[in-house]
């Protein structure tokens, strides 16, 4: 049987999910519509994409020789 707290926490992270899900599909569209009016180019979507990615990817992550 499945206890309450875990019940949440599969709840949380399945609401977690759907967020991530919902928020990429709309900065995708925003990102598109700014592509089609000439606003940004495809490599300075593709230079911020990389830099948030390794935003991401060094979060939670310590600074060597702390």
């Amino acid at each position: 049987m499945v206890d309450q707290e875990e019940m949440e926490d599969e709840e949380f992270e399945s609401q977690l999910e759907q967020m991530i899900v919902e928020n990429g599909m709309l900065i995708q569209s925003v990102m598109n519509i700014l592509l089609r009016k000439g606003i940004i180019t495809e490599d300075e979507v593709d230079r911020e994409l990389e830099t948030l990615y390794k935003e991401l990817g060094d979060e939670g992550e310590e600074p060597a020789g702390e």
